[in-house]
Parts: C-alpha cells; structure tokens; sequence
C-alpha cells in the first residue's frame, strides 16, 4: 500500500492507530496527515498549527486521539472520532472526523523529539531536546513533572511508555536509559549498541524493550533487568532506523537505510530457550573443516580462513557472523573480520606509499 498525498516537504513520523483504522503522519510541512488504511486515502483534511516541522506523533490507546510534537516547541492534542453512517440505506462505513486541537500543552521552550502515552493513556511523555522529560495529564495538557533524564544532554529520539509501572525508556546515544518519572532519575541503562540508537519499541505485554542502531544490528532486551535477551539481530547492511512489534506480538518489522525492510518471528527472538542462549552459533569440529579452511554456505564452499590445527576443535562462530573467536589453554583470541578481505578484494589491503 502506498500513501500519497502531495508534500512541500518530507514524512518526519508516523503512528498506526491501535485499533488498526488509521495512519498519521507528521511532515516537515507542519501539517498532520490521517489516512483511512482501508482506502489509502486522506480520512480528512490535512490538519494545520504547527509552525514548525513534525517530528513525534501518537495516537492514544483506545484510539480517540492524536497528539503531535513540533519543531516548533508546542505539544498538540487532536480529537479523533470515528461513527458509522448508513450507505444505500444498508450498508455502513467507518467514517473519521477531526474534531480540532483541544489544548496546546505548556511549553518548555525545547523542540519536541518524541512522545509516547502510557498503557492507560492518562498520560503523555514527551521527550525534547538536551534530554528533558516532561510528563502531561493527557485529558488536560497540564504539566506533571519535567526534568532533565539524559546529563550528557543528547536530544530523546525515541521514548516509549511499556507498562504500567512510572518507567519510561528514552534513547541517549548509543545507551537506553530507564527513568523513574516519580524519583525523575536514571534507574536502568541497557548497554550493548556501538553506534547512536535511532528507535524503541516494546512488546505489547511491556516485557521487552526492543532497540535499533546506526550499527546494523536490533538488540532485544529483558524490561525489568535492561539485560540483553538473546543475540543481536543483524541482517541489514547499514544503520537500522526503525522498529515496530506487532500488536500481537508475534511479528517484529525493521526499516534499514540500505532500503530494505525485514520481517523476524518476534514471538522465537524471545521465546525462553533464547534467554540464555550463548554468544557463539556453534562450535567447529576438525571434520568441519576443508583441508583447515573455514568455508561459507554457498555449494562452491569457498574458503574463508584458515586455522592452524591446534586452534580447530576450539572455534566457535558467533551469531553475530562477523566474529570468531578461539578458546585455546585458557586465552581467547577474538578475530572481528569487518575488515577481511579475499578473492579479487584482496587488493584492498595493500596500502602502498608514493
């Protein structure tokens, strides 16, 4: 399905309603966007404020309502309603009405980055620049607490509210942090990533936290603990900028800057056996190996390393796919080959001098 709508800009976000009857979008035009799903069409005019580019929106949990976050450093909550009228006096269509903004939250003089509701959608986390948190009543717009959750003062790219615990999940460079909104400070911080983390998302029980990264890989991790759960997930060649859990929970969907977008079986990334599961896919045996090469999938077996014979029954290959490691009286050796190069690449290695 394709949405297409004349633009005098680009899609900055974009939230799927719960109940799965709309889509929203917030451009750099400042103008939000709805569309019926059913019809991939506009469900109604294009909605006009903002005066700067949009760069967070969220529908609430039952679906009655759209708040949007501006470059503009405003907050809007926008009413949704959606009836049923009679066709033909026997057939009925879902029809959406914007019923205007019903309050412009208070400002913080910060641009707004991300915003989230929280399961029972009574309130709105909103995460700006230079690292502030602002918590808002969502009936009301009124200010509850803000505070400033990342010191180091990174923009909160993305923010998710997961459960019903006062716990809200924002990005800060390459780490996740797990903020206490009532003792406003940084109670958990999920460590793992190499590169900046573009966006969270959550399972739909609020049991995982799920994370991507400008360093190709979507890592899964444990919400109580901010452990890791499982292995790294890497499939995309290049940076992943985002992330979706299906709403039931079975799915999990990634969009990659090499223009490609994967489907993963949510529900095996984490299912028990995957908890605990080690760092390494399998351990190389010497019949493994072709005269001691380590050779790849393809049915010409091309040969990939070769490994001295002391070091071939202690290998093991991560899931990662890009490490070897060798476990050998008591050391371990670790060899990342980001960098190998072989076949017609091996030029590449030769770094000469005039």
């Amino acid at each position: 399905m394709t949405l297409d709508h004349e633009l005098e800009g680009e899609v900055c976000s974009v939230a799927i309603s719960p109940d799965g009857q709309l889509i929203a979008t917030g451009s750099s035009d400042h103008v939000v966007r709805t569309w019926d799903v059913a019809k991939a069409e506009l469900a109604v005019p294009p909605q006009r404020g903002h005066l700067g580019g949009i760069r967070a929106i969220a529908f609430s949990p039952d679906s009655t309502h759209l708040t949007s976050g501006s470059e503009d450093k405003t907050l809007r909550l926008w009413k949704v309603r959606t009836v049923s009228e009679t066709v033909s006096g026997w057939m009925r269509q879902k029809v959406v009405q914007f019923l205007g903004f019903v309050w412009t939250a208070e400002k913080t003089g910060l641009a707004v980055c991300s915003l989230a509701y929280s399961l029972d959608g009574s309130l709105i986390a909103v995460g700006y620049s230079g690292g502030v948190i602002q918590v808002i009543h969502a009936s009301t717009g009124l200010q509850m607490r803000s505070f400033t959750a990342d010191r180091d003062g990174n923009d909160l790219k993305s923010l998710i509210f997961p459960s019903k615990e006062q716990l809200i999940w924002v990005t800060s460079g390459q780490n996740i942090l797990g903020v206490d909104i009532t003792k406003q400070s940084v109670v958990l911080t999920a460590a793992g990533h190499t590169a900046t983390v573009n966006m969270l998302a959550h399972s739909t029980d609020g049991r995982f936290i799920v994370s991507c990264a400008d360093d190709a890989t979507i890592r899964v991790w444990d919400a109580k603990t901010a452990k890791p759960y499982g292995h790294a997930l890497r499939d995309h060649n290049g940076p992943v900028v985002s992330v979706r859990v299906s709403q039931d929970g079975r799915s999990l969907f990634s969009v990659g800057s090499d223009g490609t977008a994967r489907a993963w079986d949510f529900a095996q990334v984490t299912s028990p056996e995957n908890q605990h599961r080690q760092s390494f896919l399998a351990r190389l045996k010497t019949n493994d190996y072709q005269e001691g090469w380590i050779v790849d999938s393809s049915p010409s077996k091309r040969r990939l390393i070769w490994v001295p014979a002391q070091y071939r029954n202690c290998i093991e290959i991560s899931h990662e796919s890009r490490v070897v490691t060798a476990h050998w009286k008591r050391a371990a050796l670790t060899c990342k080959h980001d960098d190998l190069y072989y076949g017609e690449n091996w030029v590449k290695c030769w770094h000469g001098s005039k």
